[in-house]
């Protein structure tokens, strides 16, 4: 969960820690925060369940600070791997009945659900 300091509107972004498009949104995920976006992402490792994708979605959520191991793994460093309760299978199973159609999307308190980048900007407008 990245929370914003003064939250105005909060997001669900659908993300595998592989895909470039997740790791740019991630990139300026202080970008949303300082518009009073709080981002909670729900992981959704498109190569399934053993593939190195997912093992880095386990790797970070098992790890004691999960957000820096996310920000960590999101910007190419390889995260020792662990084991641990977790709840990216569910995350998963959720993310795939959602229909989106690729990573990231964006899922709004509303139910809309935008497939595809949306920058810190672009979205607080979607958002208004």
């Amino acid at each position: 969960r990245f929370p914003a300091q003064d939250p105005v509107a909060e997001v669900t972004v659908i993300t595998d820690i592989d895909c470039p498009y997740c790791r740019r949104l991630h990139q300026q995920i202080e970008g949303y925060n300082d518009r009073g976006i709080s981002v909670n992402y729900l992981m959704l490792p498109r190569a399934g369940r053993g593939s190195g994708s997912w093992e880095k979605a386990v790797a970070a959520a098992c790890a004691t600070d999960p957000e820096g191991a996310l920000t960590d793994a999101m910007n190419g460093v390889d995260l020792a791997p662990a084991s641990c309760e977790h709840r990216i299978g569910n995350e998963f199973t959720l993310a795939r009945s959602l229909r989106s159609t690729g990573t990231p999307a964006f899922v709004l308190a509303d139910g809309r659900l935008f497939d595809g980048f949306v920058g810190p900007a672009d979205l607080a407008e979607r958002l208004e």
